[in-house]
């Protein structure tokens, strides 16, 4: 089960009883019928469009995504679309350009700035579900009911390019623990060390998440909104043990209780105060932080190091479906052409290469022996011409001292010596 930490379950409850009754009284009749269906459908997890993760949505997702969807149609509507199902490619096209520019406000008169991805992905949704249940009515009724729409959203951008968040090392983070209470300082290492989301996925964690003696980390299906994984606690795990023990922490209990909101403020005090207010490498100033930052700064500490060449042992690490959600989490580290000359390699060479690999293993192997051979035989005081009297009754052990050198590349260097 997952923790309800904004009681959004009854939130999400609340606000369907009221809308099924007198509908959204903000917007018409046909688009409030919409709107209302099209979550019902998102709760039940019924025409989702194939892209996305399949089943039930959870009530924050539910909230949040009706919440943009009214906000989004009441801003249509003002510009005469009375029925969202009529609305033009060119005109949400110019709908959502206005947006961006800020020219669309909220109430108080500000731009809506990062959310428009956020905007943009709600009614992408809205209307790739409408597609699915209109093409799904239409073959089911021959055509009588139903109809084929096309997709007007599918050239509208959600990029998150110009995301910038707070940027720091884990050096950094060492000089902000001091400042902290001694549960708050594991709480700070695993955030950084697990990349688990927060607060969704760390204030679901459970004791009996945790195994095989604090080494590894479950985060189960259903407290994520991607998918369940197993990690390796790297950074934290003695001090995680100990934080268990010094609170007498028992399976079923959660690890972590405390307020996302009131941490965060005193995350952003004391980051003022050990960093400053300078921007950092992420474009966001560090006094701006939040539980947000743990997961890019970290996925970006693993990207720089462990995971270097693991990229999709850090995908699963980060719970992430794709590679384009990894770079946009870790794009301010910088990327490069990292590519090697091995990498070009074709099946069949690496073949050779590894056959190669394990012939010259054996001659180095049939060398080693033979020197050590002559270590006993000069630990001895044998002279020279002896030395050479042996080697000569074993002519075969001259061609592998030769081959295996020649496969190494040093014929050429002692021929120069």
């Amino acid at each position: 089960m997952k923790r309800d930490l904004r009681n959004d379950e009854a939130r999400y409850n609340n606000w369907l009883k009221e809308v099924k009754n007198i509908g959204i009284l903000s917007l018409t009749k046909k688009n409030s019928d919409l709107i209302i269906q099209h979550i019902e459908d998102m709760e039940a997890g019924r025409n989702i469009n194939r892209r996305s993760k399949a089943g039930r949505r959870g009530y924050n997702t539910l909230n949040t995504r009706k919440s943009w969807l009214i906000t989004i149609v009441k801003n249509l509507e003002k510009r005469g679309i009375k029925d969202i199902t009529e609305i033009t490619e060119k005109q949400i096209h110019d709908f959502f350009d206005d947006v961006k520019k800020g020219f669309v406000k909220k109430q108080n008169g500000e731009a809506y700035g990062k959310s428009v991805r956020d905007q943009v992905k709600a009614f992408r949704a809205l209307w790739n579900w409408y597609m699915k249940a209109q093409r799904k009515l239409y073959n089911e009724t021959n055509g009588e009911k139903g109809k084929l729409v096309i997709d007007i959203t599918e050239e509208l951008s959600a990029d998150r390019n110009g995301d910038d968040f707070v940027y720091f090392t884990l050096e950094q983070l060492k000089k902000l623990m001091p400042y902290f209470s001694q549960e708050e300082q594991v709480r700070l290492l695993f955030m950084f060390a697990t990349i688990v989301r927060s607060p969704s996925e760390l204030m679901n964690v459970k004791v009996s998440d945790i195994h095989d003696d604090f080494e590894l980390l479950t985060i189960r299906d259903e407290v994520t909104k991607t998918y369940g994984r197993t990690i390796k606690l790297l950074l934290c795990s003695d001090e995680l043990k100990k934080y268990v023990q010094r609170n007498e922490l028992k399976q079923d209990d959660y690890l972590f209780n405390f307020s996302p909101g009131n941490f965060n403020k005193k995350l952003k005090q004391i980051a003022k105060k050990v960093l400053g207010t300078g921007t950092s490498k992420g474009g966001e100033s560090y006094d701006k932080i939040s539980l947000y930052d743990f997961r890019h700064s970290g996925a970006c500490h693993w990207r720089l190091g462990a995971y270097k060449t693991k990229i999709d042992a850090l995908m699963y690490r980060g719970g992430w479906s794709n590679l384009s959600t990894l770079n946009y989490y870790t794009k301010k580290i910088g990327m490069r052409d990292s590519i090697e000359k091995s990498d070009l390699l074709i099946d069949v060479d690496r073949t050779e290469l590894e056959k190669l690999k394990g012939e010259n293993s054996v001659l180095l192997k049939r060398v080693y022996e033979l020197g050590q051979g002559i270590k006993k035989l000069t630990a001895k005081r044998v002279k020279s011409d002896e030395i050479l009297d042996a080697l000569t009754k074993n002519p075969e052990s001259i061609k592998l001292i030769a081959k295996a050198l020649s496969k190494m590349g040093l014929v050429d260097k002692l021929m120069k010596v």
